[in-house]
């Protein structure tokens, strides 16, 4: 019979308890990575804003557009008066004898006419395409000032530009793809949604320049 020591038994069973301990310690360890790299980091202070509702909703940005197109109403005008002069000389043409001098010099008169019309038209398109350019960059600045505003007043890490809404109606196959091809967001949780936030903010800041813009006018 073997009798055992009980410095010996002592000694055994803190060791085993330390190996327990370390088994369980380790295996808590990786417990706790294998979680950490399967569940997502929580993005509680990213938000998100939808780009199109603040363009469409900027009263600013919607004035200078409603302004463009009220600048750009007589110019229209002028060449659909072009046109209809243009429409009334080719009438004309019709009813004259191709082999006359009349019908030549009215044939001239017609091709001056249609050049310069085209020339007009083409001059015009440029001119509304450069100024609504030139009012689409400007409400982009301004959208990324109300985002920066809004972020910092509320302590966001981030705010990105919403997904575009896949109902929209595109021209033609080729331009779905190449636009859903480059899509850098594809879903947003609407509960992170600040778009008012930024509405709001944009509004604001637009009140504010006009009252400065317009104060001297008042004294």
């Amino acid at each position: 019979m073997i009798k055992l020591q009980p410095s010996n038994f002592k000694w055994g069973l803190r060791s085993n308890m330390k190996n327990t301990l370390i088994i369980v310690l380790l295996t808590a360890l990786t417990s706790s990575l294998v979680a950490n790299r399967n569940a997502a980091e929580p993005q509680d202070m990213v938000r998100y804003v939808d780009f199109s509702r603040c363009m469409a909703e900027s009263i600013a940005h919607q004035s200078a557009i409603a302004n463009l197109a009220a600048n750009f109403a007589p110019i229209r005008e002028r060449l659909e008066q072009q046109a209809g002069v243009l429409q009334k000389k080719y009438s004309e043409l019709e009813i004259k004898d191709p082999s006359s001098e009349s019908y030549s010099l009215l044939h001239s008169q017609i091709k001056y006419a249609e050049d310069n019309l085209k020339f007009d038209g083409q001059m015009a398109q440029r001119q509304a395409s450069d100024k609504e350019n030139e009012l689409f960059a400007r409400v982009l600045v301004q959208i990324n000032q109300a985002c920066a505003a809004v972020g910092e007043r509320n302590g966001y890490s981030a705010l990105f530009a919403k997904e575009m809404n896949l109902n929209v109606q595109f021209p033609d196959v080729a331009t779905k793809v190449d636009v859903l091809s480059k899509r850098t967001l594809n879903w947003s949780n609407p509960a992170y949604d600040v778009t008012d936030q930024v509405i709001e903010m944009l509004n604001a800041s637009a009140d504010q320049t006009q009252d400065v813009a317009e104060s001297p006018l008042q004294q």
